[in-house]
């Protein structure tokens, strides 16, 4: 699950400022929730805490589906899947997706018995403007566990085939050097925080997400496969509906966008599909 491609272009969240203060978070979140909403419809919600709900307003239902992990509680069980899900999380964006409004040091306690268990990895990531953030990322252990979750409890559904191709034969974990910033990780964020607040503020049910690097093989049957950077099947009117997203930061016309994946979006009509391009510079949509 390492990423091999180049850097995605700058975003309008990477200028430099010379400070930073409770506002301008609060606004950058506000326009993480108009992207959002623009792409799937999604109503913004108040939030608690600088951006953290008590209680979620919505969780991923795949959860539900999926054993507890052994040696951790529901909840630690519940992160784990997360970071899996989403490739790498920040204490705050897994703080607002599994552990709520419970005081940050619950979850230091809960990430340091998962670490000592060999389920994660902690790692500390510079910062852009100095310092360090703590980030978890799954070990090999947890990438095996999960995954064939992942595929027992998919297997009844009629997007299974998608999660089978998306599922590696090879579980290779990050590998991150303490104190260090790839350059993919800024988009990485960005899409994280996107994904996190459609799982936990969407008026659709969220029965998938993932935000995996190169979800797909190169092709399948002759086919070229889309690489989106989140996947998601929310529930709409009782069906299955598979969103492809891009979250290119404007840097991508919309046209050319759907030329490079449009052709290859799964031809199944028991779940509707489409494709969503999200960029910090205007949203735009495609169904």
């Amino acid at each position: 699950m390492t990423r091999s491609n180049d850097a995605r272009s700058p975003s309008p969240f990477d200028e430099p400022r010379t400070t930073i203060n409770a506002s301008e978070g609060a606004s950058q979140a506000r326009l993480l929730d108009v992207i959002a909403r623009a792409a799937h419809g999604h109503p913004s919600r108040d939030t608690l805490g600088g951006g953290v709900q008590d209680p979620l307003s919505g969780h991923l239902r795949l959860l539900e589906k999926l054993a507890e992990v052994h040696g951790l509680t529901r909840r630690d069980s519940d992160a784990l899947y997360l970071t899996v899900l989403l490739r790498l999380l920040p204490h705050r964006q897994l703080r607002e997706l599994a552990f709520g409004a419970h005081d940050a040091s619950i979850l230091r306690r809960r990430a340091r018995r998962m670490e000592e268990q060999g389920w994660v990895n902690a790692w500390d990531a510079a910062k852009e403007r100095g310092g360090r953030e703590r980030y978890l990322h799954p070990t090999a252990k947890a990438l095996a566990w999960a995954f064939d979750q992942f595929r027992t409890a998919t297997e009844r559904e009629p997007w299974h085939p998608l999660i089978r191709l998306m599922l590696p034969k090879v579980r290779v974990p990050l590998q991150l050097a303490p104190g260090t910033r790839p350059k993919w990780l800024p988009h990485q964020r960005e899409v994280n925080k996107l994904v996190t607040r459609m799982i936990t503020r969407g008026r659709s049910p969220v029965l998938w997400a993932s935000t995996w690097d190169c979800p797909f093989r190169n092709s399948v049957e002759g086919f070229t496969m889309p690489q989106p950077d989140y996947v998601l099947v929310e529930e709409r009117g009782g069906a299955p509906y598979l969103v492809f997203g891009e979250h290119d930061r404007g840097t991508e016309a919309l046209r050319s966008l759907l030329r490079g994946r449009s052709s290859c979006m799964p031809r199944s009509r028991r779940c509707r599909t489409s494709l969503s391009r999200c960029s910090a510079c205007g949203p735009s949509r495609c169904a």
